[in-house]
């Protein structure tokens, strides 16, 4: 079952299964990754690092271990260190309706769709 959404007036306020919920709280205290770490990425990051502040849908080639390139259609959100260490894009699969978290050096490819999205939140 995926998420049920709350009525807010001000915001779309999502109530997440436990596993959704625990990434979600991940997110929320993972640690920011400087914005010279990322400096000479290659442009597939940079066009990720520029759609996160504009609220752009992207679609990525993301190089999955047991699924092979797969291409899915994000609504990023942050980009952080995961409890790995890896540095990861936070994000939300509309197609799936689910959060994920993408590591970085498996993303071959991001193309801004240039469709906007109203970013999600949570009470974890």
């Amino acid at each position: 079952m995926g998420p049920q959404y709350s009525p807010h007036p001000a915001r779309r306020v999502l109530e997440l299964p436990l596993v959704e919920r625990a990434t979600f709280r991940e997110l929320a205290a993972a640690e920011p990754v400087p914005a010279e770490a990322l400096r000479g990425a290659p442009p597939a990051i940079r066009t990720v690092e520029a759609a996160i502040p504009a609220h752009h849908v992207l679609v990525v080639g993301y190089q999955s271990p047991d699924k092979g390139l797969e291409t899915l259609t994000v609504e990023p959100l942050a980009i952080r260190y995961n409890p790995a260490h890896h540095v990861v894009l936070y994000c939300w699969l509309p197609d799936q309706d689910t959060l994920a978290s993408l590591r970085l050096d498996r993303i071959a490819s991001a193309e801004d769709t240039g469709r906007s999205f109203e970013p999600r939140t949570t009470d974890v």
